[in-house]
């Protein structure tokens, strides 16, 4: 981003991008782990005037592009109208890490852009959350909504220090 606003002389213009979407890449290569990926997409945020339509929702794992390209288009214009054009009471992000604190033997993760608030996009209870202690041994846990914030647990795990979401490779 920083090499074509340098190019092209424009300042820090808006750069909206698309996070990377999931599907079987193959046979997990440690230079291409796909959480790992979506993690930095997710860093470019910090810089000014960048925008990312999330993907993760959406795709198919067995197809690279996602079908539904129009969602993908209006998850952009959402960003490119609330960041460019002034229109700041559209939600125009999924809900995006903000914050995190031990509380006994859980760990709270608050989120911003939550919008009328969170909520399982099935229905259903929320999965792909896992837990680790000490000893970095991330484990399955149980994570449950609580207004804008997500509170993850495991019985395995009474002392926890770190929290991850969907981070495991497609294969």
């Amino acid at each position: 981003i920083n090499g074509w606003r340098s190019v092209w002389g424009q300042g820090d213009f808006p750069f909206l991008y698309v996070q990377l979407a999931p599907f079987k890449y193959g046979p997990t290569d440690p230079q291409f782990l796909l959480p790992q990926i979506w993690e930095a997409q997710t860093k470019v945020l910090a810089m000014k005037n960048p925008g990312m339509a999330v993907t993760t929702d959406i795709g198919n794992v067995s197809d690279i592009h996602p079908k539904n390209k129009q969602e993908v288009g209006r998850r952009l214009a959402l960003w490119a109208m609330a960041q460019d054009y002034g229109r700041k009471d559209s939600i125009y992000s999924g809900p995006l890490y903000e914050s995190h604190a031990v509380e006994l033997d859980q760990i709270r993760i608050k989120f911003k852009h939550t919008g009328s608030g969170l909520a399982s996009r099935d229905g259903k209870p929320l999965s792909w959350f896992t837990i680790a202690g000490e000893d970095k041994k991330f484990v399955p846990a149980t994570a449950k909504i609580e207004g804008n914030s997500v509170l993850v647990s495991s019985s395995k795990v009474t002392s926890p220090v770190a929290v991850r979401f969907g981070w495991n490779q497609i294969a």
